[in-house]
């Protein structure tokens, strides 16, 4: 169900509050002949709903892995690219990318160019890899733009983590995030693309679940794009 955003009028039309204005003459009210009787209302005993992310084991990515920052083996090729877009940023700019390839190519793209984007994505990046880049690059000239944008998860899902470990690597880079960049920007996090694989599809809307249910905790604005992608018919990504 979609939230209001702030400023964002109510659904209900306030305007039936007009109605009880009509009367323009006072109309006597009888004393209550008895004492209302007062409830004892008691405490809430219901706890908050949580998400159980599936986990199951992989050989090749020992749990913690998603959220322990690790070097990407490209990195000396991609910081060629990345300190050229950070030189790139100025007043003007309204919108740091950070994520995988996807991000990257959007970056390369014109589709933002209103927003005089900095791209800090890479392609084959983990959390891991994003995490490790957020604690070596100096963010200080561009900590104070208006948005981020993060993109992260779709390689380790596609190395086979579980929902748990996924969504755990994501949290913590949307965190690390958070402590890099002033209060008054805008997280927003993006959903995991979908994927023509059941099992692939499955891991990533039960990650994406869990992301939408954290978002008013953790403190960032959740974007599910599958349905611009995902064909609930086919059962399929749609064809670009």
């Amino acid at each position: 169900v979609p939230k209001l955003l702030k400023g964002e009028p109510a659904i209900c039309d306030m305007s039936i509050l007009d109605t009880f204005a009509v009367v323009s003459k006072s109309i006597p009210v009888a004393a209550p002949t008895h004492t209302p009787t007062v409830l004892p209302i008691s405490a809430p005993t219901m706890t908050p709903t949580t998400i159980q992310l599936t986990t199951r084991v992989n050989p090749s990515r020992p749990d913690g892995t998603s959220a322990n920052p690790a070097a990407n083996s490209r990195d000396s090729e991609f910081e060629v690219e990345i300190g050229q877009n950070l030189a790139t940023f100025s007043d003007k700019t309204r919108l740091i990318l950070l994520g995988d390839s996807i991000l990257n190519k959007v970056g390369q793209s014109n589709i933002l160019s209103a927003y005089n984007p900095v791209t800090l994505a890479s392609a084959t990046y983990h959390t891991e890899h994003l995490l490790n880049r957020l604690n070596h690059l100096d963010m200080s000239v561009i900590k104070k733009v208006p948005c981020v944008v993060i993109m992260i998860g779709g390689f380790n899902i596609g190395s086979k983590d579980s929902p748990s470990e996924t969504s755990r690597g994501i949290l913590s880079t949307v965190k690390v995030v958070k402590s890099k960049f002033k209060p008054t920007t805008k997280i927003i996090l993006l959903s995991i693309m979908p994927r023509n694989s059941k099992l692939l599809f499955k891991d990533i809307n039960e990650v994406n679940g869990a992301l939408n249910a954290e978002s008013n905790n953790v403190g960032y604005t959740f974007v599910d794009l599958t349905s611009s992608f995902w064909d609930p018919i086919e059962m399929k990504v749609l064809d670009s």
